[in-house]
């Protein structure tokens, strides 16, 4: 089973870049994923009329839209309706002292093979232009609310705007790159993507660019998205990619997340 992601840069678009030439270059990314193997492609920044659009070249695909504060934040889930059927369970959004902060859009998706997989799309603002704490409560708010129903399959990927080894995902969130913790149920989740897929002298983010002016000191892991899975997910291999796509329209890289169903690691 394989899980896309990616930060489309939709809203705004990407600097310079025509609006009939983005629609493409959106669309041959989406199809890319999808070739690729991706039946479930979350996706942020993105507006209800773009994702229909999106979803036209995919054939057998269809589209659920989340919308947030605004258009920046939005949310959608473009997947295969031969596949999946899904719905959605609930928003989540911490508020406090004035501020607030969306903490994740959970969903079910049912798979044609009777399985339920509880899937959380996400896109945190950064520290720098949200205050700490805020960050701080959407990560408690999310794992309080997966922690109750901790035997379900459970995803939670998108844009944390931070590295996998930022405490508002390891500490407060609970990621970890130890699988043996998860395993033994002492973490809440594996974070497959904590290398992407380099070795520690190289790691993937020392070879991004940043593709616009920014006002705001980013890390490049800023630009590289991430997921992360509960125990009934790691029966079998689970990897993460970072896929070098669709740069022409973005400044973040789409991910791919495979791994195996609970059914299918029992067979």
């Amino acid at each position: 089973m394989k899980n896309g992601w990616w930060n489309t840069g939709l809203s705004p678009p990407k600097r310079g870049v025509a609006e009939r030439v983005a629609q493409a270059g959106h669309s041959s990314t989406l199809k890319r994923l999808a070739e690729q193997g991706a039946s479930l492609i979350g996706l942020c920044e993105v507006f209800a009329e773009q994702l229909k659009h999106l979803e036209m070249p995919l054939g057998s695909f269809e589209s659920r839209w989340g919308r947030v504060s605004c258009p920046a934040r939005n949310l959608g889930l473009v997947f295969n309706r031969e596949q999946w059927s899904v719905r959605e369970e609930m928003s989540l959004t911490f508020k406090a002292h004035g501020q607030s902060g969306h903490a994740g859009w959970i969903l079910r998706c049912k798979s044609r093979g009777r399985w339920t997989l509880r899937l959380v799309l996400l896109h945190w603002r950064t520290s720098a232009h949200h205050g700490g704490f805020v960050r701080e409560g959407c990560a408690r708010q999310l794992r309080d609310a997966i922690e109750a129903d901790p035997a379900t399959p459970t995803i939670v990927i998108g844009d944390f705007n931070c590295e996998p080894f930022d405490e508002h995902v390891t500490r407060y969130l609970g990621g970890t790159r130890d699988r043996q913790m998860v395993v033994d149920r002492r973490a809440p989740f594996f974070n497959p993507f904590w290398s992407a897929g380099s070795d520690a002298e190289r790691p993937v983010w020392s070879s991004l660019r940043l593709s616009r002016p920014d006002p705001v000191q980013l890390s490049r892991w800023m630009l590289v998205d991430f997921g992360l899975v509960n125990a009934p997910l790691l029966a079998s291999r689970v990897s993460g990619e970072v896929l070098a796509e669709g740069e022409m329209t973005s400044d973040h890289w789409p991910v791919m997340l495979t791994l195996q169903s609970p059914l299918e690691a029992r067979e």
